[in-house]
């Protein structure tokens, strides 16, 4: 039964259940001896959908509204990680392609044609900030034997 689709299995439970409850007030309704013509028939009607309530409910509807109530969390919980990629990519600045720089100074050419610093290039398009220090070629350069002196090994 597995194999049978949901459909066609809820359907396969209604008439099977629909059938059997039939059966059996059909041979309880002789046993009362009812004098009414009609009471036979509002008895019943009133005793099958008695007991197709529960059938209906356990078969239909709990799955349904435990389905609904599975998709609604998921939906939640979608709009929910929507909300927190949306507020990490607000965050994220890239460089990314080709970076017009002097060769010399290196300062580089903005979208607007004005150049500027690394510093302050690398600032406004990234999240990048800059402490500043000097490499052991450029302290030697420009302090000599000061810098040689106070950084014998170039640290």
């Amino acid at each position: 039964m597995k194999n049978i689709s949901l459909p066609i299995r809820l359907t396969l439970i209604v008439a099977a259940s629909a059938f059997l409850i039939e059966a059996v007030i059909m041979n309880l309704l002789p046993l009362l001896r009812l004098d009414f013509p009609r009471a036979e028939m509002l008895l019943d009607a009133g005793m099958l959908t008695l007991a197709l309530v529960p059938i209906l409910y356990g078969a239909l509807l709990r799955p349904m509204a435990v389905r609904i109530s599975a998709l609604t969390q998921a939906a939640m919980e979608r709009e929910k990680l929507v909300g927190e990629l949306r507020g990490a990519l607000a965050q994220v600045k890239l460089l990314s392609g080709f970076i017009p720089i002097c060769s010399s100074c290196k300062k580089i050419r903005d979208d607007k044609g004005y150049w500027e610093t690394v510093e302050k290039y690398v600032t406004q398009h990234s999240d990048a900030r800059f402490s500043h220090g000097l490499c052991p070629d450029c302290g030697k350069k420009v302090y000599g034997e000061l810098y040689e002196r106070e950084f014998p090994q170039g640290s």
